[in-house]
């Protein structure tokens, strides 16, 4: 069943109404980055290490 468009434009305002102080927050610091990128690149390395040795510990026992 669809739903109508006026209900769907409802829960849309309503999503960004809700958003309304976390946006406002981003005009008041100026100097708050808009993404993470940086973060996530800095640490993307160790992450797959950590995730290929659980994946190889978990393959191991499953041949045992």
């Amino acid at each position: 069943m669809k739903k109508s468009p006026l209900k769907l434009l409802r829960n849309v305002i309503n999503n960004a109404l809700n958003l309304k102080d976390g946006v406002y927050q981003i005009f008041e610091h100026c100097n708050l980055p808009l993404h993470h990128n940086h973060d996530e690149q800095q640490i993307h390395s160790t992450t797959l290490v950590r995730k290929n040795k659980s994946v190889h510990k978990t393959n191991g026992r499953r041949k045992g």
